[in-house]
């Protein structure tokens, strides 16, 4: 609906689920107002800026955002890479999905433009390898789960659900 961003809607590829819209993005940023007692790093967003501008020009990143009703479900941030929150006044802290949009994406373009005649990357190093992707990390993790139940380390028949708060 934005004026001038038809390009952006036509170019849009619609997929089912969060792991298909994250498969090869190698930064997973979670916005979420609520505390949560799961162990993520929280950043601010312009940390959150500063660490997306940070990884290879070809890295992929997300921006998950929730519903206006409720936002996102643990088991949604557990699949980010970090939870972002945006400080507010404490009586409501809660920013509607469009506001929260502006705020991030305000962040790291404010970045992109200081960080623009720079030749010194955010973090000190220049990558030497590219970040893996949320897709490679879910496939290590299942051959790490796959190995340790062959070494007997794991009993499959426990349920050890992923961290849901």
């Amino acid at each position: 609906m934005s004026s001038g961003a038809a390009d952006v809607l036509e170019g849009a590829t619609v997929v089912e689920t969060l792991e298909e819209a994250i498969v090869d993005c190698s930064l997973v940023v979670g916005a979420s107002a609520r505390s949560r007692n799961l162990p993520w790093p929280l950043v601010n967003p312009r940390e959150m800026a500063q660490q997306a501008l940070a990884l290879p020009a070809e890295a992929k990143i997300a921006l998950v955002f929730g519903r206006e009703r409720s936002g996102l479900t643990n088991d949604e941030l557990a699949r980010c890479s970090c939870h972002v929150n945006i400080p507010a006044n404490a009586d409501y802290s809660s920013l509607n999905v469009a506001s929260a949009v502006q705020v991030l994406c305000y962040e790291l373009r404010m970045s992109a433009v200081l960080s623009q005649g720079t030749e010194q990357p955010l973090w000190g190093v220049e990558w030497d390898q590219p970040p893996a992707t949320s897709g490679q990390l879910e496939g290590l993790f299942e051959h790490w789960q796959k190995l340790l139940v062959d070494i007997d380390f794991l009993d499959p028949t426990l349920n050890f659900a992923r961290a849901t708060g």
